[in-house]
Formats: structure tokens, C-alpha cells, sequence
């Protein structure tokens, strides 16, 4: 039986190792949930360089900084993002608003299964996380003012697409295109 808290290492470095320092520096500073996890803050840089990043490994960098939250709620997740998924769109805000709403999921919820998936519609990101809870009322305070602001800053929309017994659905769209200078 696979382990349900198995998520598979990402095989290639993220950024060049010299620029690695400074990106840690400045994003640390500026959001306290990245402390633990070098990658996910070079992952929020535009300006790191390399490849463009996908937003398969930005979500698997999420993942991994909230892994005790996730044990002690009793809940997991599964990244289902394909991995040639390029992200264009400014990654700062990208990834504050993944974060926000991952944590707010598991602060909501206990023992779920959080799945998130991503489609690109021509040059818009599509990405839903599915909470699969065993509560009844579910996720209800997951999306704040503040993460719909934030969204916005990219031309982005956050909302609850549907909210069952079982089952509540957030949906985060955004044009996938570089922001202009």
C-alpha cells in the first residue's frame, strides 16, 4: 500500500545556487511560512534564473512546507498538476494566493483529502483545489478579502465554484502571461 503522505522529491535544483542566497533572504523576510523551505521561496522570485518554473513544482514546493500541518490535521494532498504547466504570471503573487488559500483549507478542515489541479485555457491558468472533508459544514471562511485583493493584482479571480455536503471546490483563474514592465 502506497504511503498517502508520499509526495515524490523533485529531481532537478530550482535556481542557480549563487543567486539562491539572496532570493531566500528577501522572501523570508517578507512571509514567515517560507522560512522552512528554501525552495518554495526561490520558487516565488521572477527573477530567479533558469527555466521558466512550473506550476507543478511550485505547488509541490507549497505542499511541502505545510507536510506537519497536514499529518496533524489527518488530511493530505494530492498534486494532480501536470508538470509542463509553465507559470508565467507574476510567481509572488501566484504563490501568496496558493498559500493563503492551502492554509486556510487545513485550518478548516480535518481529515480531508485536498486535491489540486490545474488547465490551461489558452493564455488563463485554471486552477481548482478540491477539499474532500468528512465535516458537513466544510470550508467556509477560506477565501478572505485579502487573498481576492491580491488576486486581483494580476487580473486573477478566486471563488468557491461549489460547495456540497462532502465536498467544497475554490477555483483561482489569472491570465498566464508576463506581467509588463
Amino acid at each position: 500500500m502506497k504511503n498517502p503522505f508520499y509526495i515524490r522529491p523533485v529531481e532537478k535544483p530550482l535556481v542557480n545556487p549563487i543567486h539562491e542566497n539572496q532570493l531566500i533572504r528577501t522572501q523570508m523576510e517578507s512571509n514567515p511560512h517560507f522560512k522552512k523551505n528554501s525552495m518554495a521561496t526561490a520558487l516565488m522570485s521572477n527573477n530567479s534564473p533558469g527555466p521558466t518554473i512550473t506550476l507543478e513544482r511550485l505547488v509541490h514546493a507549497l505542499i511541502n512546507v505545510k507536510l506537519e500541518s497536514v499529518v496533524r490535521k489527518k488530511s493530505f494532498f494530492i498534486n494532480e498538476i501536470q508538470r509542463n504547466v509553465p507559470l508565467m504570471a507574476d510567481r509572488s503573487v501566484v504563490t501568496n494566493v496558493l498559500d493563503s488559500l492551502l492554509q486556510n483549507v487545513l485550518n478548516e478542515t480535518n481529515s480531508s483529502c485536498i486535491r489540486i489541479s490545474a488547465k490551461a485555457y489558452s493564455q488563463v491558468l485554471l486552477i481548482h483545489i478540491y477539499d474532500n472533508h468528512e465535516a458537513d459544514n466544510g470550508v467556509k471562511n477560506v477565501i478572505s478579502e485579502l487573498v481576492r485583493v491580491e488576486a486581483k493584482k494580476i487580473g486573477g479571480y478566486v471563488g468557491i465554484t461549489r460547495h456540497q455536503k462532502n465536498q467544497t471546490v475554490i477555483a483561482f483563474s489569472f491570465p498566464n502571461v508576463p506581467m509588463a514592465a
